[in-house]
């Protein structure tokens, strides 16, 4: 569908953001309000997409399989332990770096987790 092209074009965006921007962190670039709003808009926006991931189709056998009890077994198979290795320190690190008021280094470096859904 035409929504879920735009999601996955905003998703490949964001990792293009991360890809510019989380190697800039071994300079200790300063935090601006700009950084924090994507920080917390990247970290929203996968979370948002782990929760609609199972319900997306997939291919087997050139078939595109739309059924959800299948489509979560699969997902659940496949990128599922990737989301939530990516996504739970970030969210952890994120919520440190709230109370601290500091950014936390840490978390920038297991957001390198999902480029490697480009492959």
């Amino acid at each position: 569908s035409t929504a879920r092209m735009v999601w996955d074009f905003c998703g490949a965006s964001l990792i293009f953001y991360d890809l510019l921007t989380i190697p800039m962190n071994a300079f200790e670039v300063p935090e601006t309000a700009v950084s924090k709003f994507m920080d917390w808009f990247t970290l929203i926006f996968w979370t948002v997409n782990m929760c609609m991931s199972p319900f997306a189709g997939f291919a087997e056998n050139g078939i595109t399989i739309l059924v959800p009890r299948r489509t979560i077994q699969q997902y659940l198979k496949t990128w599922f332990l990737m989301d939530v290795c990516s996504l739970l320190p970030d969210w952890i690190f994120s919520l440190l770096a709230l109370g601290e008021g500091t950014r936390n280094s840490a978390g920038s470096t297991v957001k390198l987790l999902r480029i490697l859904r480009l492959v």
